[in-house]
């Protein structure tokens, strides 16, 4: 399995488009996570806290490998300690205390490695990490019904014209239920709120072959059903860098997104420790999203049967058949 590149593969500077990665894991301490990062793109180990460690001046930037709460990277938990007498100003204590905590988050809380912008030729490196992680012992979403963890891809927009981002939007929605299937999207983290499906109001609205937005006009059509980053494909974090302002405004949770020039993928599953998967497979599903993007005669085509086949019982299984018949699969 290798990386597909897609069709649209330069940014609006054209130059080659990049992608980022959030890979969430247990099974393997932070430390020899953040060694196995070293040892594929090179750079050097710093110990941020017991609950992070970054990975510095490596061949792409700078690599974060943390537990997944904020309350103990943002050192929260002070407050709630010195309330209950223990002051951590006294460092014979504090590193044992961190320990502990850290122990204990991780049986319920995800590590995470998050990537920088890595270009397409060289995503290929994200399976090797992965492939690494596994012999290392770390386990993903498979090894227990309480791990809903996720595979966040953070890919490089090729534009900032809604022209452009409202066909992914549409592509992503036609796709959707397919992609749903062909990745086994994990029952545990279906029932978590962190990728709520898009309501039917705004699918529809967005599909209508006549929706061509201006970029103010999409991201507050967006921002009225979505104020929330809980979306399988969030576009708070690109919106933000277009327009900020906008964003801020209107979203309550704003502090929890971040503004950068890309797509915020969290659909797919981290089967980290799994042999029969890949971060490849999860991307290569992404860039099906990207060509069919692409091709707006297609888009129209396709949307056009979706408002057709809303109307049958069953919608979903003919809907993701038509789709595997859009691309040639055999049926079983």
């Amino acid at each position: 399995m290798t990386f597909e590149i897609p069709a649209l593969n330069k940014n609006h500077k054209n130059k080659e488009r990049k992608a980022g990665f959030e890979i969430e894991f247990t099974g393997i301490d932070l430390k020899d996570a953040a060694h196995v990062v070293k040892n594929i793109f090179n750079g050097n180990v710093f110990e941020k806290s017991k609950f992070e460690y970054i990975v510095s001046d490596t061949l792409f930037g700078d690599f974060s490998i943390e537990l997944d709460a904020d309350i103990l990277l943002n050192k929260g938990y002070e407050h709630y300690l010195s309330k209950a007498g223990i002051n951590l100003s006294d460092y014979s204590v504090k590193p044992e205390i961190e320990e502990l905590l850290n122990k204990l988050a991780s049986t319920v809380v995800p590590y995470e490695i998050v990537t920088p912008p890595i270009p397409f030729s060289d995503l290929d490196l994200v399976d090797r990490l992965s492939d690494e992680l596994m012999l290392f012992g770390a386990k993903g979403t498979k090894s227990s019904f309480l791990n809903a963890f996720g595979m966040h891809i953070n890919a490089e927009v090729p534009s900032f014209e809604a022209g452009v981002l409202v066909f992914y939007l549409k592509s992503f929605f036609l796709l959707y239920d397919y992609i749903i299937e062909k990745s086994e999207i994990d029952f545990s983290r279906k029932m978590t709120p962190f990728i709520d499906k898009f309501e039917d109001e705004y699918i529809n609205q967005v599909l209508n072959e006549n929706y061509l937005p201006s970029i103010n006009e999409l991201i507050d059509d967006y921002i009225k059903f979505n104020p929330t980053r809980n979306r399988a494909l969030d576009m708070l974090p690109v919106f933000a860098f277009i327009d900020e302002n906008r964003v801020k405004n209107n979203v309550k949770d704003y502090h929890l997104t971040g503004k950068r020039p890309s797509f915020h993928y969290r659909l797919p599953n981290s089967c980290v420790g799994s042999k029969d998967w890949k971060p490849s497979q999860e991307w290569n599903l992404w860039v099906k999203i990207e060509n069919l993007a692409s091709d707006k005669d297609k888009i129209n085509e396709l949307s056009k049967e979706y408002f057709k086949n809303q109307k049958n019982f069953l919608k979903k299984s003919k809907w993701v058949a038509k789709i595997k018949n859009f691309y040639n699969e055999n049926q079983t």
